[in-house]
C-alpha cells in the first residue's frame, strides 16, 4: 500500500501484526521519514510507529536508531507546542550522536545526521558545525571510491556544505566549495542554485521551457495568494498548494521562496489555534528576509516582503517599519521611471504607504502622504478610506449600559460578566468589555477597575475572528493592567489578573512566562502568609487559589524549571483535599 489521499498512516499502522519482519519494518519506516522530509507532516508519526516496531525487532540496529533519531527530529519539526518542538529535536540529535560514536564510518548513518542537523536553525540549536563535519566526512569517502554512491549525491553534498558554510556566517569558505563545484559542472538544476548564490558559471544557458512551466506555475500561485488575502480560505490553502510544489522543483529560486513564504504565513492567518500563527508568520520573514538578501532591488521582491509586512499585526511582528522602506522604495522607483510599476501600483503603494504612518501614530507624515495621493488624483477610490482613517474616532456609549451609572454597581457587573466570559462566553467578553470601559470612562484612577477593564479588553482578543485583533487586544489589555500594577503593585487580584493573561501569551513570542510565574508567587506568598484567613478567601476562596497552584506548575516546566514544578506537587494534593472537604 501507498501513501495517498486514500489511505492514512493510521489505516497502514492497522496492517502490522506479529509477522511483520524487520526488513518491512525498516521500509514503511524510511518510506514514511522521506515522506515527511518532503514536509508531509501526516507521515511523521507512521515512520516514529514503523521505526520504533523495527527497533524492537532488532534492537540496537544503527540504521534503524538514527532513522528514528531523524523521525524525533522531525516530529519536533512538526509539533506547534514550542516546548515539544526543542525537546523532540534535542532528543533526535543526542540519538544520532551515539550512534555515531559508535558507527563514524557507516555512511547512511551519517547523511543521515548531517541533514538532520543542516536543517535545524543554527540560530537555536548550534548544530551546523556537525552537519559540516559529517559533509566532509561523506564528501572525502566518495573522493576515495566514486562508488560509494552516486555523482549527483556528491554535487548535492558540495553545495549544501557552501550553505552550511553560509549559515555559519562564513561566505568565504561557502565561495571556495561552489568555485569547485562549478568547475566540475554539474547537472543544469545546480547549476541554477550556483548562480542564485552569484556564481558565474561558464556556458550557462537557460531551459527556455523549464523558465515558461516556473513562471506559468508563479502566477498562478500569485493569482490565488492575491484572493487568499481578501478572506478565501480556499484560494489561500490552493495557493500555498502551488508555492509549495513550485519551491520543491526551484528550491534556490528567491521570488519562488518569497511567494512561497508569503503563503506560508497566510496559512497561518487562517489557522485553528495560535501557534500555527506565530510560528508560520515568523517563518516566512525568515524566507522573505534570506530571499531578499540576494536580491537586495528586486522590484518583485519588494513588493512581497512590503505586502507581507503591511498584514502583519505591528503589535505583535514590528513589520510597519519594513513596510514602510519598502513601500518608500517602490514610490521612487516609480517616480524614476521604472516601468515595472504602473500608475495605478502608484496610487496604491502612496495609500498603504501612508497607512503604515497612521499605524505607527505618525499621523502628519500620513496626511502628508495621502496629501500628495489625492492632489494626482482627487476623485482617488481611497479618498472616502482616507477621510474616514483621519477622522477622529467618537466613542459611543453602549445601549444595554444607559440606565447604569453606578460605578460600584457597573464594576459588579462587569467583573461577574468577566468571570462568565472565561468560560468560553464571546458575548459575555463583549458586554463585560464595555462595562468595564463605562466604569473606567467614570473612574480611571481606580486601579482594580483599570486592570478588569485590561483583563476584559484581552478576553474579547481571544474570541476575535481575525489574528489583528486578537493581538492588538491582548497587548492593550497588557498595557492597562501594567498600569494599574504601578499604582497598586501589592494587589493580589490585580497581580492574578496579569498572570493569567501573561500565561496565556504564546512563550516564543511574548517571553511573558516569567511574569505569569512571578505573579503567581505573589499571589501564592500572599494567600499562605496573610493573618485573617476570612479577608484572604474574600478576594481568593479556597477553590480558587487550588486551581492557580497546578497552573503555576505548567508555567515552570515551561520554562524548563523541573525541579520548582515537582516541589509543588504536595501542596496541590493538599490544597485539593482541602477544597474537597469543605
Amino acid at each position: 500500500m501507498t501513501f495517498s489521499g486514500q489511505s492514512t498512516p493510521e489505516l497502514i499502522l492497522l496492517e502490522r501484526d506479529e509477522n511483520t519482519s524487520f526488513d518491512e519494518a525498516m521500509a514503511r519506516g524510511i518510506e514514511f521519514h522521506n515522506l515527511a522530509v518532503r514536509g508531509e507532516k501526516a507521515a511523521t508519526e507512521a515512520a516514529i510507529q514503523w521505526l520504533g516496531k523495527a527497533q524492537e525487532l532488532r534492537p540496537g540496529d544503527p540504521e534503524a536508531q538514527a532513522y528514528y533519531g531523524s523521525a524525533l527530529a522531525l516530529l519536533g519539526r512538526d509539533s506547534t507546542d514550542p516546548e515539544e518542538r526543542f525537546a523532540k529535536a534535542l532528543q533526535g540529535t543526542k540519538l544520532l550522536d551515539r550512534v555515531v560514536k559508535s558507527h563514524d564510518h557507516h555512511l547512511t548513518i551519517r547523511i543521515i545526521r548531517g541533514y538532520v542537523n543542516y536543517r535545524l536553525p543554527e540560530l537555536y540549536f548550534h548544530r551546523t558545525h556537525v552537519a559540516i563535519e559529517d559533509f566532509l566526512f561523506l564528501i572525502a569517502q566518495y573522493e576515495k571510491d566514486n562508488s560509494v554512491f552516486a555523482e549527483e549525491f556528491y554535487w548535492r553534498l558540495l553545495f549544501d556544505l557552501g550553505k552550511a558554510h553560509m549559515n555559519m556566517g562564513d561566505e568565504q569558505a561557502a565561495r571556495a566549495v561552489w568555485r569547485r563545484l562549478a568547475g566540475l559542472r554539474p547537472n543544469q538544476a545546480l547549476q541554477r542554485r550556483l548562480r542564485v548564490e552569484g556564481m558565474e558559471i561558464e556556458g550557462y544557458t537557460e531551459d527556455s521551457e523549464e523558465m515558461g512551466e516556473r513562471n506559468a506555475l508563479m502566477e498562478e500561485g500569485k493569482r490565488f495568494l492575491r484572493l487568499g488575502e481578501t478572506g478565501d480560505t480556499v484560494a489561500a490553502k490552493q495557493a500555498h498548494v502551488i508555492l509549495s510544489e513550485a519551491r520543491h522543483t526551484w528550491l534556490e529560486d528567491p521570488l519562488i521562496a518569497a511567494l512561497y513564504g508569503s503563503s506560508l504565513s497566510l496559512m497561518g492567518r487562517y489557522a485553528s489555534e495560535g501557534g500555527s500563527m506565530f510560528s508560520h508568520a515568523i517563518q516566512a520573514i525568515t524566507i522573505i528576509e534570506e530571499a531578499l538578501r540576494q536580491d537586495p532591488d528586486c522590484v518583485e521582491l519588494r513588493r512581497i516582503r512590503a505586502a507581507h509586512s503591511y498584514r502583519l499585526p505591528e503589535a505583535f511582528f514590528f513589520r510597519t517599519t519594513t513596510a514602510i522602506t519598502d513601500f518608500a522604495y517602490l514610490i521612487s522607483q516609480y517616480e524614476a521611471g521604472n516601468q515595472a510599476i504602473d500608475r495605478e501600483e502608484y496610487r496604491e503603494l502612496l495609500y498603504h504607504l501612508g497607512d503604515c504612518y497612521l499605524r505607527l501614530g505618525m499621523r502628519g507624515d500620513a496626511k502628508h502622504t495621502w496629501d500628495r495621493l489625492l492632489t494626482l488624483d482627487p476623485d482617488s477610490p481611497y479618498s472616502q478610506s482616507i477621510e474616514d482613517k483621519l477622522r477622529e474616532p467618537v466613542p459611543k456609549e453602549p445601549v444595554v449600559l444607559a440606565e447604569i451609572n453606578g460605578v460600584s454597581d457597573l464594576l459588579k457587573l462587569g467583573i461577574s460578566l468577566h468571570n462568565q466570559a472565561l468560560g468560553d462566553d464571546p458575548l459575555a467578553a463583549e458586554e463585560a468589555r464595555a462595562c468595564l470601559e463605562k466604569a473606567h470612562r467614570l473612574d480611571a484612577k481606580d486601579p482594580l477597575i483599570e486592570a478588569y477593564y485590561g483583563s476584559a479588553v484581552a478576553l474579547t482578543g481571544r474570541y476575535a475572528r481575525n489574528s489583528s485583533t486578537m493581538f492588538a487586544n491582548a497587548v492593550q489589555g497588557l498595557m492597562l493592567i501594567n498600569n494599574a500594577l504601578r499604582r497598586r503593585p501589592k494587589n493580589p487580584r490585580i497581580r492574578l489578573l496579569r498572570g493569567y493573561l501573561c500565561y496565556s501569551l504564546p512563550e516564543p513570542l511574548f517571553h511573558l512566562t516569567a511574569t505569569a510565574i512571578e505573579d503567581f508567587e505573589f499571589v501564592r506568598q500572599w494567600y499562605q502568609s496573610s493573618r485573617t484567613s476570612k479577608k484572604k478567601t474574600e478576594v481568593i476562596p479556597p477553590e480558587e487559589f487550588a486551581g492557580i497552584l497546578p497552573d503555576l506548575q505548567i508555567a515552570y516546566r515551561r520554562m524548563g524549571k523541573d525541579s520548582q514544578a515537582d516541589a509543588l506537587d504536595e501542596e496541590i494534593r493538599a490544597y485539593a483535599v482541602c477544597c474537597k472537604t469543605k
